[in-house]
């Protein structure tokens, strides 16, 4: 491994694990989990996973364990950085030339570049020989081993001008020496190393690949020649002065001793860390050991406690009253902000610590230009307050509104903490996952969350080549990954992602196990403990009226999905909101606010759920609710108290003076308009197809003539109209008629007396009935007359439209549908005169299945009426074009099953939604 071509932030993660040479990457390699090994693995990678599995050290963890929180000892990275050392270059084969320290000193095996200028001209490269001498040409041996580069330079200078005449001598290094030392004590590969002359005791160490967390950095001692030279390597990482004369010489031994006694540093420090006390002491002053930490951040303001053992090895707590104090070896110093200090939390431009000092007052706060962000919510504030006697925490709901006007002020006090709301955070009180918790059902997020695990584990069991990093967002199956984790959720790459961690797997099922929220929890549990404490109050009311609106999904899986997994239709997406970080942080605040909520409804801009305090007036509260909409009646606000009385009759000019408080409700009247809400919609053969807005109590007829009347190949008696209300109801009807069904079937099945045979030959018919009931959309049909002439006869039959309507009007048809027990089911051309019997002999005539005796037409404008093919005689049916004819199959086979609707009526409501999507489908 080339370390000349390793990036800086490959280097930077080589000196935390101290790993230097090949080998160590291969072991680190071969230590990673065999779902991470890659044959082509960068050494970047590799390195990655090994400095992942760093442990603490026992001086580490313990510390960690006293304070909760990690901390690390100082300076061990540094002392096993991997860099080239001289030895490294040394073995490379390359050399060292130029100018040396003239404090080098030379010795046996040093090679010198001797250069002469003048009388003589020539460049010499001599070594210093055994005997510790310099030879050269015509002149004695210079002696050289012991002496320094700059002593002997000298020597040579003077030796020159003694044997030449006007020549010049130049002398320097050509290649340096080897020299061997001992490495011994708490390195992590200590023996015998070689190095260059020019090497220090910071190379020395770095071949040893770094001092151990057991290791001392200040008592390392270097034996030479008897004598012990003692360092201490915080001179150079703390003091930033120099080591001195540690260059090494052959035969030096460096021992590194264990480490003495330690003491931490944490919080607002410059460098935070566990720290060796100097050696032979077990205590300092704060000032020595803030120096040691950097100093803190802040220059002033700062409070320390200390956390020492006692006796039993206990944390007791303790404030170091001055800069002269004691501290102690084992001791954790945490440095923080004075408690003098008010925080500020929420929608304000800087979180955080001020001085009550400088804002005694919440005046004074709000009165700074630079306190709060745009768009506050005004109408509550939170001022949490601790008592300073019992230390005991309250909550207060300040109107900041008021605060703005004069009319009140609060005194702040150190601890305080104030809460400022954003308008987004007050919306979440009207969010899908709040209803749910207070109508005790699943949250939204939840069961999405839920559903979309779901459906990963059942793509990775249908293809189990794929792996589970695989099924997540942007990938190749098109699935989403779900709601965003929370800080610090894991992510295990050998199982399913569980997302936010809402959920976990037991035997391959999903099964709910925490809240998006953490307010939702609090929300949950106080709701719980309290019998429903907010069943009774206006923000359940408000939002049960919702719920019709956002049904929320089924945990069990049995509700079909559409645009989102788990979600039953887009209407649940109406008020699905993620939760604010305020909640999420400070969960006890969304039970709170929710105790002083009113509801404000009708035509505010957002209606919905808002905190108030006490005597705040109304005009407050609907600017806060975004004002009111242009179709607001604003001569008619309507009020009600907690005790169910109401007031009604307000105009807009007379909101500033009307108090309203928690548990009451608002509700903002439209004008009265002659406009229906919404629209009608008209297609096929109208002259001017498209979307009509329309008045209250509009006929068809009116409708028709104001699209310029039909075309000329218009069929008006096989126009389709659905209403919206009509769809919903037989929607209801199909699901309902399904589950009766299933659920009656093995009751019937077992009163029956039935053989198996027949029982086995019923099981699929109605197992397809259930599923087709259960798929089948519905059209929501009304026969109607269409045709404009009818209509100026028949002003009974002229219908009042209603917003969401829909009149298709298709050209004249020129075929007869056949569908149902038939052998070619299809559709045939339209012949005049032709009965049924003919037009099912184009179809092949009914099958051995059909059911004759029930066999029905539909016509063109939705009516039906049965055919009697069984009878003797068939009843003559005109049949026009555009018609249907069903043959339903024969369910006699199926007698004994007593079912709770007749079987031929569900298939003639299926086959009519089918013909009415079709000439909806083909216009």
């Amino acid at each position: 491994m080339d370390l000349n071509a390793i990036p800086d932030v490959l280097r930077s993660q080589l000196q935390q694990v101290g790993r230097t040479d090949q080998n160590a990457l291969d072991n680190a390699r071969r230590n990673l989990h065999p779902s991470e090994q890659q044959d082509n693995a960068s050494e970047q990678e590799v390195w990655d996973a090994a400095n992942s599995r760093i442990e603490l050290s026992s001086i580490e963890r313990d510390y960690t364990a006293r304070i909760g929180m990690e901390v690390r000892q100082f300076g061990y990275s540094f002392t096993g950085s991997a860099i080239p050392t001289g030895s490294d270059l040394q073995d490379r084969n390359l050399l060292v030339n130029g100018a040396v320290p003239a404090d080098y000193v030379l010795g046996i095996g040093d090679e010198l570049i001797i250069t002469l200028r003048g009388q003589v001209n020539r460049s010499t490269p001599v070594r210093v020989d055994r005997e510790g001498r310099v030879l050269l040409e015509d002149m004695p041996p210079i002696p050289a081993a012991g002496r320094s580069f700059g002593d002997f330079e000298a020597d040579l200078r003077a030796r020159v001008a003694s044997a030449y005449v006007g020549t010049d001598v130049f002398a320097s290094i050509g290649s340096i020496r080897s020299i061997s030392v001992i490495v011994g004590g708490e390195v992590r590969d200590p023996g015998l190393i070689r190095l260059t002359s020019f090497s220090s005791l910071m190379e020395a160490l770095h071949r040893a690949r770094g001092i151990l967390p057991s290791g001392t950095l200040r008592n390392i001692s270097i034996i030479r020649n008897g004598q012990r030279i003692r360092v201490d390597l915080y001179d150079l990482l703390i003091n930033a002065r120099p080591l001195g004369d540690v260059r090494l010489q052959d035969g030096d031994q460096i021992i590194v001793n264990t480490i003495g006694q330690t003491m931490a540093v944490t919080g607002d420090v410059v460098r935070g860390g566990v720290f060796e006390l100097p050696p032979g002491t077990d205590e300092i002053t704060l000032a020595e050991a803030m120096k040691i930490a950097g100093g803190p951040i802040r220059t002033v303001g700062n409070q320390v406690k200390a956390f020492r053992l006692d006796q039993a090895g206990r944390n007791r707590p303790l404030l170091l009253p001055d800069q002269n104090a004691a501290v102690k070896a084992g001791d954790i110093l945490v440095v923080a902000q004075e408690p003098s200090a008010l925080s500020t939390l929420g929608n304000v431009e800087i979180e955080g610590e001020r001085s009550v000092a400088s804002y005694p007052s919440l005046s004074t706060l709000l009165r700074s230009p630079d306190f709060l962000q745009s768009n506050p919510y005004l109408p509550l504030a939170v001022l949490i307050s601790e008592d300073p006697v019992t230390r005991q925490t309250r909550k207060s709901a300040v109107d900041l509104n008021r605060v703005y006007r004069g009319e009140i002020d609060v005194q702040l006090h150190p601890r305080d903490t104030l809460v400022v709301f954003s308008h987004n955070d007050i919306r979440y009180l009207s969010s899908a996952d709040v209803q749910a918790v207070l109508n005790g059902v699943t949250p939204t997020s939840v069961d999405v969350a839920a559903a979309e695990q779901r459906t990963r584990i059942q793509t990775i069991q249908a293809n189990p080549s794929v792996s589970p990093d695989q099924v997540g967002r942007g990938n190749s199956t098109g699935l989403s990954e779900g709601t965003q984790r929370k800080p610090g959720a894991q992510r295990s790459g050998a199982s399913l992602a569980q997302p936010s961690g809402l959920i976990s797997i037991e035997d391959g099922m999903p099964i709910r196990t925490d809240f998006a929220c953490e307010g939702l929890r609090a929300l949950a549990e106080v709701n719980a403990l309290s019998g429903g404490r907010f069943a009774s109050s206006v923000v359940f009311q408000t939002m049960s009226r919702r719920r019709n609106a956002i049904a929320l999904p089924d945990l069990s899986g049995e509700r079909e999905t559409t645009t989102l997994p788990g979600l039953a239709s887009e209407r649940e997406l109406a008020n699905v909101q993620p939760c604010p970080t305020i909640f999420d942080q400070h969960p006890d605040l969304l039970p709170f606010l929710l105790e002083y909520a009113v509801s404000v409804q009708g035509e505010a801009r957002v209606p919905g759920v808002y905190p108030v305090t006490p005597g705040t007036d109304l005009n407050n509260l609907l600017q806060a609710a975004g004002g009111l909409s242009v179709s607001a009646d604003l001569t008619n606000i309507e009020l009600m108290d907690v005790k169910g009385q109401r007031r009604s009759g307000y105009a807009v000019d007379q909101t500033a003076a009307v108090t309203i408080g928690p548990g009451e409700s608002v509700r903002v009247g439209a004008r009265i308009s002659e406009r229906e809400r919404g629209f009608v919609e008209l297609a096929g053969e109208v002259a001017l197809p498209g979307r009509y807005e329309i008045r209250r109590g509009e006929r068809l007829s009116d409708l028709i003539q104001r699209a310029g009347g039909l075309t000329t190949q218009a069929y008006a008696y096989g126009a389709v109209f659905t209403r919206e209300s009509v769809r919903l109801t037989e929607e209801e009807g199909f699901r309902r008629v399904a589950q009766e069904i299933e659920v009656g079937l093995p009751a019937m099945i077992a009163t029956s007396g039935s053989t198996a045979a027949s029982i086995t030959a019923a099981m699929p018919f109605f197992q397809t009935l259930v599923q087709r009931l259960r798929t089948q959309p519905a059209v929501g049909r009304l026969v109607v007359e269409a045709d404009p002439v009818v209509l100026a006869a028949r002003p009974e039959a002229d219908i009042i439209l209603q917003a969401g309507d829909r009149l298709t009007v298709p050209k004249r048809p020129s075929h007869v549908t056949i569908s149902g027990a038939v052998l070619n089911p299809g559709a045939v051309m339209f012949r005049s005169g032709q009965k049924a019997t003919d037009y099912l002999k184009l179809a092949g005539g009914p099958s051995d299945q059909a059911d004759r005796s029930n066999a029905f037409i539909i016509f063109p404008n939705g009516e039906s009426q049965p055919l009697q093919l069984g009878a003797w005689f068939e009843r003559s049916v005109l049949i026009p074009p555009g018609s249907t004819i069903v043959v339903p199959q024969d369910v006699s086979p199926f007698s004994f099953l007593n079912t709770t609707r007749d079987i031929v009526s569900i298939v003639s409501d299926i086959a009519l939604a089918a013909a009415s999507l079709a000439v909806i489908n083909n216009n």
